[in-house]
């Protein structure tokens, strides 16, 4: 479905000579990637209690990697957000919010909005 609708926006835009560009993110990796500070700051941003965020489940982690039932001596984990936990959606939202923001105020490219109409 995906691949349909960037189709249809490019033949929208090229139908008349008309030059589109497209930029993709690739997120794959994205929940190993996030940066403490900046999601605490992100969160701190939207006045959750600092005494909250200094008891998150998300400081003084380790892990260890697990090969052919071996496992690796324990380490600590700096960055990500817990793959798997019912909050880390939520937070890795929080953390990307600010990129997408600016990105809808530069005024830059098109966008869809999609409008449910509910009978």
């Amino acid at each position: 479905m995906s691949t349909m609708v960037l189709k249809e926006i490019l033949a929208y835009y090229t139908n008349d000579g008309g030059v589109a560009f497209c930029t993709m993110l690739d997120a794959t990796k994205a929940f190993d990637r996030v940066d403490y500070c900046k999601l605490f700051r992100e969160l701190l941003k939207r006045d959750l209690p600092g005494g909250y965020l200094r008891l998150n489940m998300y400081t003084n982690n380790v892990a260890h990697v697990l090969w052919n039932d071996i496992a690796s001596r324990s380490f600590r984990v700096k960055n990500g957000v817990r793959q798997g936990s019912i909050i880390s959606p939520i937070l890795f939202c929080v953390y990307l919010d600010g990129l997408l923001v600016q990105l809808r105020n530069s005024g830059i490219g098109c966008y869809i909005w999609i409008s449910l109409l509910v009978h």
